[in-house]
């Protein structure tokens, strides 16, 4: 009896490295990297078991002292790039300057090198508001696969505050995971030109990237 469970455990010992070594050739790589440009990312992680995808996210903004303003400001890149479970595409803008947020997929080693701003950029014909520093009634035409308006009540130092601009449907069936984490208090998507026309105090683009990746809407 006594050799019998020693065999048996030799047995679950063998076939439990032989696992380990299976699972270790097969795992994924991406480059990992959070607020670094593409070009200087050069660090690279092996994902855990199940994590399929490596994912790239960019958003952009021309800033100027906390505020987003017209094409041709100074401006502000942010980049995360790592593993994930699950993975999808998907983007957000809002009309001024040239700010977006996006996320591309990719299920190859170190598939994730960087995003074509080019591609994202073309315009899909759709048209939502948008809010500046003065009104929420500003007209954004709505880039690629954005094919939804938005507009999102967020927390900002204490006071409520509304994005609005254009989106795609994968950030529209994400908010559950960002209303958990106090953020944003609401997201509502629509389907049609304009129709995310409540007026209200506007946010900044940037305050929205950061609560969006604070959330971890990829996860």
């Amino acid at each position: 009896m006594l050799c019998t469970n020693v065999e048996r455990n030799t047995d679950l010992t063998s076939l439990y490295f032989f696992i380990s070594c299976v699972l270790s050739a097969c795992a994924l790589k991406c480059y990992d990297c959070i607020g670094e440009s593409s070009e200087n990312c050069n660090k690279t992680t092996e994902c855990i078991v199940f994590y399929s995808s490596c994912f790239n996210q960019l958003s952009t903004s021309p800033i100027y002292n906390g505020y987003t303003l017209a094409a041709g400001s100074s401006k502000v890149d942010v980049t995360v790039k790592t593993c994930a479970g699950f993975c999808d595409e998907g983007s957000f803008s809002t009309g001024v300057g040239r700010n977006f947020f996006t996320t591309k997929c990719c299920s190859s080693d170190l598939c994730n090198t960087e995003i074509s701003v080019g591609n994202i950029l073309s315009l899909n014909g759709k048209k939502c508001f948008y809010c500046d520093q003065q009104n929420c009634k500003k007209t954004h035409h709505c880039y690629k696969n954005e094919d939804f308006c938005f507009s999102a009540t967020v927390n900002s130092e204490g006071a409520q505050a509304t994005a609005k601009g254009c989106i795609s449907k994968f950030f529209c069936q994400k908010p559950k995971t960002v209303f958990e984490k106090g953020f944003i208090r609401e997201l509502n998507c629509c389907q049609g030109d304009f129709c995310n026309s409540t007026s209200s105090t506007s946010a900044s683009f940037l305050l929205l990237v950061a609560l969006l990746i604070s959330a971890n809407l990829l996860s």
